[in-house]
């Protein structure tokens, strides 16, 4: 047994040994005697660590956090004592938490995940049809802004946005896809719904740049489909020379709630421009010749197909319909719970889409030489992606501002953008203007398509 030396006239508090010995106990001085921490020590209480033999408490009383003096074999330290289970999180010290740890703690306490990457996942807005059906028998449509449809040609497929009533609380419209009456399946039939993402939107995720870096992407969604079966989640680069595909499994009749997360693809070009950087699509059948030999991996190939798909939409009068599409950077998709959280409002909604597609609003027209060519020019906000095509709708026309004469448009002769996607001036045809009185553009006589694809 190791003979104990004290130091003559200690201070209180004083430590001896100082510092600690293995396997010897730490005593220390309350003014009186010499009170061994061994088996346990004293409690103290304060703002700042005191002087304190091992094996002795000390509540730090400006964070109400807990520590035990502890020697291990070569120095002494306050260690934390939890005031709860180990791999609780703390709000009141910093942790090093994993990236898994850290998203989560997010999902247990409810974080909402970060901006939706998608545009219109909800399917609020439908500048071009309204709600309309439209036919894809000859070429893919879009029934709502940024969702395109797309079915196989000459088959009379319709897309359209619909109703979902009260089975999804706080979404109230979607998207779908329906065969016609009679509809036999073809092996090379595609059936799909698809959003073309802009790279300035896209090139967060970081993707191309390496092993080891970038984000995933992680999705959820609502789907219903008339059959059950196993369709496709699917997201490519721009020029299709990279693809990941996922296979879902949904029951028939019915809204269901589903997640996937694409891990982030280590090479490859992904634009981070304002051209198109990326799309994912919603695959409904299993077509031949767009069929991953492999699901759930980066393929250097164009797949739309993950390999166990099956046909969801196999006959006449049958269809799948999608919304409270989210895509969010990380490994943790919305969850069914936070997924109305997630929708935009209309006013936020509609400028985002119109960088895209919109209609024109009313601007000031004004004749040149004859009073039959007009000229107008016209600011765009929010501006648009790229200086816009623009198109004649049905009863496009002018109105003159004094006669009151509407003055029906024959032709688009000109048009140029004096800025951008930010405004355009064009020149047209109209039916005679009075002595060429000023007159103003009528509202939706013009369509303004600065679309990826």
């Amino acid at each position: 047994m190791a003979i104990l030396d004290f130091p003559p006239s200690p201070a209180i508090g004083t430590l001896y040994p100082n510092p600690a010995v293995q396997g010897q106990p730490q005593y220390t001085y309350d003014g009186e005697k010499w009170i061994s921490g061994t088996g346990g020590g004293a409690i103290y209480i304060s703002d700042s660590a005191p002087a304190a033999p091992v094996g002795s408490l000390w509540w730090e009383s400006d964070t109400s956090i807990l520590y035990v003096r502890y020697f291990d074999g070569d120095s002494t330290q306050w260690c934390q004592v939890l005031n709860g289970p180990a791999d609780a999180v703390r709000f009141g010290t910093a942790q090093t938490l994993t990236t898994a740890q850290q998203d989560q703690a997010r999902t247990n306490i409810g974080v909402l995940p970060s901006e939706n990457i998608l545009i219109n996942g909800f399917m609020d807005v439908s500048q071009e049809y309204g709600g309309a059906s439209v036919s894809i028998s000859a070429a893919a449509a879009y029934p709502v802004d940024q969702w395109s449809i797309g079915g196989p040609g000459g088959k009379a497929f319709t897309a359209q946005q619909y109703g979902v009533g009260t089975a999804i609380p706080g979404v109230d419209k979607s998207i779908g896809i329906t065969s016609p009456a009679g509809y036999a399946l073809v092996a090379a039939d595609l059936m799909y719904t698809i959003q073309y993402m802009e790279g300035y939107r896209f090139a967060r995720l970081g993707w191309g740049q390496g092993a080891g870096t970038g984000q995933s992407l992680a999705m959820g969604f609502w789907v219903y489909c008339s059959t059950a079966g196993t369709f496709s989640v699917a997201i490519r680069n721009f020029d299709y020379t990279r693809s990941y595909c996922i296979p879902v499994t949904v029951p028939a009749g019915v809204w269901t709630y589903r997640t996937v997360v694409f891990p982030p693809c280590p090479d490859g070009v992904w634009k981070i421009d304002n051209t198109h950087a990326a799309n994912i699509l919603f695959t409904w059948n299993r077509s031949t010749g767009m069929i991953t030999p492999v699901s759930n991996m980066w393929r250097a190939e164009n797949n739309t197909v993950a390999f166990e798909a099956t046909n969801t939409i196999a006959s006449g009068n049958q269809g799948c319909y999608i919304t409270g599409v989210t895509a969010v950077a990380g490994n943790v998709p919305v969850t069914q719970a936070q997924c109305p959280l997630m929708r935009r409002g209309y006013a936020e909604e509609l400028p985002l889409c119109q960088r895209y597609w919109r209609k024109n609003v009313s601007s000031p027209v004004g004749w040149t030489a004859t009073n039959t060519n007009a000229r107008a020019a016209m600011a765009l906000s929010p501006p648009m992606r790229t200086t816009p095509t623009a198109i004649l709708l049905s009863g496009a026309s002018v109105i003159e501002l004094y006669g009151s004469a509407i003055l029906n448009i024959s032709a688009l002769l000109a048009f140029a953008s004096f800025s951008t996607g930010t405004g355009l001036h064009f020149n047209m045809t109209t039916a005679a203007a009075a002595a060429y009185a000023p007159g103003i553009l009528a509202g939706d006589s013009i369509s303004l398509n600065a679309r990826l694809v």
